[in-house]
This record gives C-alpha cells, sequence and structure tokens, in this order.
C-alpha cells in the first residue's frame, strides 16, 4: 500500500486525526460523493471516499474474528450476499435516511443522511451488515445494551464525534450502527438506526448506467462490490463499481482496489486537465473525471499502478440515464 493510499484511509483516520474537529465541518456528503479521493488535509472536507462508509464500518475490524479464523472443514465460512443484490431496506429512523446502498458478497453497507438537512451540521450515519456466519467476539472495551427483538446489542466505541454499536440481525449474522454526531442522544440514534434494518426475502437486483472494458483491469478480475443510491436517485448520484480478482473480507480492503463509475459533480469539481481532448480532474494519477459524459455526469475512475485511471475512466460508457435507477446493466464488464 502506497502514502496515497494509507492516507486513504476513510472517515475514522480523519476523525482519529483530528478528535476535536466540530462536527459541523464533517462532511459525509462530500465522504461519499468523492470516491477514493486521498485526504490532503486534516478537516474533512474532502477525500473521504465510500470509505466515508466503509471506513467507519472497517472500525469494527478487531471485532471480527470470523475474517482470521480458517473454515470449518466441510462447512461453509460464511452465506454470501448477491454482489448485485440490494439484500436490505432501512427505514427513516434516529433522524437519518438512507441514500446509498454498498453491496459485497461478505458484507452491504448502507448510508444515511439526515432527514432534516436545513441545519449546520453533516452529521449522519453509516450501516454495516456482515453475511451470516461472520460472528463478532466481545472485547473488553465494548459494553452490552438492551437487547433488539430479543437478540443482543453491544457498545463498541464512543467519542466526541461518533458512536459504534453492533447487533445480531439475524440468527449467526451481525451488524453495525456508527453515527457521526455529538449529539447527547446519539446512543438511541444509533439504536433506532439499527431497529430499522431488516434483510429482504429477496433481494432487490440492482444496475448501473455504463460500462467499461474488462480488459483495463487485472486478468480473471471481476466486480465484487456495487454503489448505487438507495431506492432513488438524489441530488449526489453516483454509480460505481469495484473491480478485483478476491472478494474483500472486510471493508479496510476496499481501499487501494480498482473502480470505475459515473457521477454527477458537486458544484466546486472543476477540470485541471484534458483526457483525449476533454475536459477533465486528475488527482495524483490514481483517480481521474471526465466530464461532460451526458446527463450532467462524469466518468470516474480509480486505480493504483500499473493500470491506468485516466485510461479507464476515458473508456466509461454512458449507456442509460444515471437518474432514472432501473435502467442500464448488470454485466457493466465489456
Amino acid at each position: 500500500m502506497n502514502q496515497q493510499h494509507e492516507d486513504y484511509a476513510g472517515l475514522l483516520k480523519a476523525l482519529k486525526e483530528a478528535p476535536d474537529e466540530p462536527t459541523e465541518s464533517i462532511s459525509i456528503d462530500r465522504a461519499i460523493h468523492d470516491g477514493r479521493r486521498t485526504i490532503h488535509r486534516r478537516r474533512v472536507l474532502g477525500g473521504l471516499a465510500v470509505v466515508g462508509i466503509v471506513g467507519a464500518a472497517s472500525s469494527v475490524r478487531p471485532l471480527l474474528n470470523a475474517f482470521q479464523e480458517p473454515p470449518v472443514a466441510g462447512l461453509p465460512p460464511f452465506e454470501p450476499f448477491e454482489v448485485w443484490g440490494r439484500e436490505f431496506d432501512a427505514g427513516t429512523a434516529g433522524g437519518f435516511q438512507p441514500y446509498q446502498y454498498v453491496t459485497g458478497r461478505r458484507f452491504q453497507i448502507i448510508a444515511l443522511t439526515r432527514t432534516d438537512r436545513s441545519g449546520p451540521s453533516d452529521a449522519a450515519a453509516a450501516v454495516t451488515l456482515y453475511a451470516p456466519g461472520l460472528k463478532p467476539s466481545a472485547g473488553p472495551s465494548i459494553r452490552p445494551l438492551d437487547p433488539i427483538e430479543g437478540r443482543p446489542v453491544y457498545v463498541v466505541s464512543e467519542n466526541k464525534a461518533a458512536v459504534t454499536i453492533t447487533w445480531q440481525y439475524a440468527d449467526d449474522a451481525w451488524g453495525t450502527v456508527v453515527v457521526f454526531t455529538d449529539h447527547a442522544d446519539r446512543l438511541q440514534r444509533a439504536r433506532h438506526v439499527a431497529e430499522s434494518i431488516h434483510r429482504r426475502k429477496a433481494p432487490a437486483m440492482l444496475t448501473v448506467p455504463f460500462t467499461v472494458p474488462r480488459r483495463l483491469f487485472t486478468a480473471d478480475s471481476e466486480v465484487v462490490m456495487v454503489r448505487v443510491p438507495y431506492v432513488r436517485a438524489d441530488k449526489y448520484v453516483t454509480y460505481e463499481v469495484t473491480v478485483a480478482d478476491f472478494t474483500p473480507t472486510d471493508p479496510s480492503q476496499v481501499s487501494g482496489l480498482p473502480a470505475a463509475g459515473v457521477e454527477k459533480p458537486l458544484p466546486d469539481e472543476k477540470p485541471n486537465t484534458k483526457i483525449d481532448g476533454r475536459q477533465a480532474q486528475v488527482d495524483g494519477g490514481l483517480n481521474a473525471t471526465i466530464f461532460g459524459l451526458g446527463s450532467g455526469f462524469a466518468a470516474h475512475a480509480a486505480a493504483d499502478k500499473p493500470l491506468d485511471a485516466k485510461a479507464i475512466a476515458a473508456a466509461v460508457q454512458l449507456i442509460s440515464d444515471p437518474s432514472k435507477p432501473g435502467q442500464g446493466t448488470d454485466k457493466p464488464l465489456r
């Protein structure tokens, strides 16, 4: 892992580096929208990635012994989720509403924003649901809370900027909730969010509105994660696929994996170069955005060497209107 990827460790690292930073300066919208930009400043103004969601999830990695334990002979280590399926529904609870969803075989993640966004704070929440069979182990720093639907709940961590709880959402299946706020009732808010999560009887199948050439990625690579708007597209629309030749075992492994997608650029995103004659923004050679893709969208890509983020972004082809969910393809590697 190079220095850029070490700097790009997600929202929780930024919080730890600036523990006294007020929550009003934490932009979850920017965190989720910005994809894989690198953190260059202490304040959480940009460069926080889907690991604004995923990085939050990685904070519970020491609790998840199933990621390190070998499977029992003859038994599957876990029951995998569907990469192209949204396995969970989330309600409006604790003052938050879902608006981004990330899929994966071992975990799925829901990003939530405030239901009332008129105030100065961008405080938000993230939910990570782990596949059945991936069991958390109780550590000395956690404490129990009252059960949810008869199943155990624990406080994992709590500081000035965030609180994290983990709970058993089904038999042999666990999830975590991270709430980024300094409100006195944040623990209760996290609990309400957990209570609103329910697994679907069947996954809601997903599509993305773009394709990208398979040849630009390493051999045997496949889509291992998909990021889409939750239910409907909002003003921060991002569709993205993460491509790798292995399945990430936990959210911390997402950093550095190649990805491609389309996004609606934020107003302050400006070109600083051109790629194939088109206005573009390149960040350190690891991230590339090409504007003017169509329908007000831009193509973006992230890739470490020897892959070429600029070539990947230039090859992203829009095949449907991203503002209309349900159109597109579940086979974006052409």
